[in-house]
C-alpha cells in the first residue's frame, strides 16, 4: 500500500501542471470561435484532452504486482494562414512514473528519445529519480488546397490502409493494434500530393526521405470506384525493396469485405533473391441490436520464425513484417448496452507461433467529454511470458477531452 501512495503523491504535481497547460488552450479555442461569424473559419482552432492512464500489471497467478502511470496531455492546432494555405500543429506530452521508470529507467529514456521521423521533434525535458517528461511534434505540417489537388509537406499520417490490424497497403504508417491509448496513431516526415479526379477517385503520390539511403519509402496510389467497391493499386519503393499492392473495401448483402495484398521484392533482382506476398482479409457486420463484430486474417508471407513475441509491444512493426508469426487471426465484437456504456471483446490468436492476446473492455461516458474506460490484455505465449513475467496487464484512463 506504501508504494501505491508514493505513486498517487508523485501522480499529483505533473497533473496539475498539464491542467493548466490544457486550460489556456481550451479558452483559446472558445475565444476564437466567438470572434469569428459562422461562415468565416477562425485563424486559429485548437483542441485536445486530458488523459489519466493507471497499469496494474501482474503474473499470472497474481503474486506479483507493478504499477505504471501516465499522464497524458495533447493539443491539436489548426492555422488557417490563407484559404489555401493551412498550418497543422499537434503536440503530445506525457508524464510516466511507476515501476518501469524506476527500474528500466535508462532503457525507458533511450526509447522515448528516439524520434519516429526524420527531423528530431522529441525530447525529454523531465528527468528526475522517479518521474520522466516526454513531449513530441507528432503532426507538424502545411497543406495547400485547390479545386481538384492537395499537397501537404512536413509530419503528417498517410493512410492507406484497409483493413482493421494489419495493413500489408500502408507502407508509410502502420500502427500497433495494442497501442490502444494512442488513438491518432504515428506519422512521417514527408511531401504528399493528392489529385481528385472524381467521385472516390484519383490519384496520390508520396516520398518520406529516409537517414539513409535504404530507409526511403516513396510510392504512388491510384485509387477509384467499382461496382460499390472502393479500390486501390500502388507501387513503389519500401525501404530496401519494391511495392505493389492492390487493396479494396465494400460489401457482400450487408457483410463487410475488405482486404489488402503487397507483393515486395528486393531492388537487387540480379542477386536472384525471392520476393514474398503479405496480405489481409476483413469481415465485419453490424446487427440492429448494435452488437458489431469483425474478423481478420493475416498471412505475413515475410516471417521465418525465431522471432521476439514482444516486438506486438514495440513500435509499430512495418509493412513488410506486421506480426511475429506467418499467419494471425484477429476475431472482435462491441456491444452498446446503454447509450452510455460500451463493452468490448477481441483476441489475436497466432497458434503456429503459440502466441495468444485477449482484450476485453469498458467504457463509460460519465458526461459530454468525460469518459472511463477499463480495459485489459492477458498475454498467452512462454518466452514473453517468461521474458516480462506480467501476462495480465489491467488498465484504467479517465480522459477529458476540450
Amino acid at each position: 500500500m506504501n508504494y501505491f501512495h508514493k505513486i498517487s503523491k508523485l501522480s499529483f504535481l505533473p497533473f496539475a501542471l498539464l491542467y493548466m497547460w490544457g486550460t489556456p488552450s481550451l479558452l483559446l479555442a472558445q475565444r476564437d470561435t466567438t470572434f469569428y461569424p459562422e461562415e468565416r473559419q477562425p485563424l486559429l482552432s485548437v483542441n485536445g484532452y486530458m488523459k489519466e492512464l493507471g497499469i496494474l500489471s501482474t503474473t499470472r497467478s497474481f503474486k506479483r504486482t507493478r504499477y505504471d502511470n501516465i499522464l497524458h496531455n495533447r493539443v491539436n492546432s489548426l492555422w488557417v494562414l490563407s484559404p489555401r494555405l493551412q498550418l497543422k500543429a499537434d503536440l503530445r506530452t506525457r508524464l510516466f512514473n511507476g515501476y518501469s521508470v524506476e527500474n528500466t529507467r535508462d532503457a525507458f529514456k533511450e526509447s522515448l528519445g528516439q524520434d519516429i521521423g526524420l527531423l528530431d521533434l522529441s525530447w525529454v525535458w523531465l528527468d528526475s529519480k522517479h518521474t520522466l517528461g516526454h513531449s513530441t511534434l507528432d503532426r507538424l505540417f502545411l497543406t495547400v488546397t485547390e479545386k481538384k489537388w492537395e499537397l501537404s509537406l512536413g509530419r503528417q499520417r498517410i493512410n492507406w490502409g484497409r483493413t482493421f490490424v494489419w495493413n500489408p497497403n500502408d507502407l508509410f504508417n502502420t500502427y500497433a493494434y495494442l497501442d490502444f491509448d494512442y488513438e491518432e496513431r504515428p506519422g512521417t516526415d514527408a511531401v504528399r500530393f493528392q489529385y481528385y479526379s472524381g467521385y472516390a477517385s484519383g490519384w496520390e503520390i508520396a516520398l518520406a526521405p529516409g537517414e539513409r539511403g535504404d530507409e526511403w519509402v516513396g510510392a504512388l496510389m491510384y485509387r477509384t470506384n467499382r461496382n460499390g467497391y472502393d479500390i486501390q493499386i500502388l507501387g513503389g519503393n519500401f525501404r530496401e525493396e519494391l511495392a505493389l499492392g492492390l487493396g479494396w473495401a465494400g460489401g457482400i448483402k450487408g457483410l463487410g469485405f475488405k482486404g489488402e495484398l503487397t507483393y515486395f521484392h528486393p531492388r537487387h533482382f540480379w542477386d536472384r533473391q525471392i520476393g514474398f506476398l503479405s496480405g489481409t482479409l476483413g469481415l465485419d457486420y453490424g446487427f440492429p441490436s448494435s452488437l458489431y463484430l469483425q474478423a481478420e486474417f493475416l498471412f505475413n508471407g515475410n516471417w521465418h520464425g525465431g522471432g521476439d513475441a514482444a516486438n506486438i509491444f514495440a513500435e509499430p512493426l512495418p509493412a513488410n513484417n506486421l506480426y511475429t508469426a506467418r499467419t494471425a487471426f484477429f476475431l472482435g465484437g462491441n456491444f452498446q448496452m446503454h447509450p452510455l456504456v460500451n463493452t468490448g471483446l477481441a483476441g489475436i490468436f497466432a497458434p503456429d507461433e503459440n502466441l495468444y492476446v485477449f482484450v476485453p473492455s469498458l467504457s463509460l461516458s460519465l458526461s459530454q467529454n468525460l469518459d472511463f474506460l477499463i480495459t485489459a490484455q492477458f498475454l498467452r505465449n512462454p518466452s514473453l511470458e517468461r521474458l516480462s513475467g506480467t501476462g495480465n496487464l489491467f488498465y484504467f484512463r479517465l480522459k477529458q477531452s476540450f
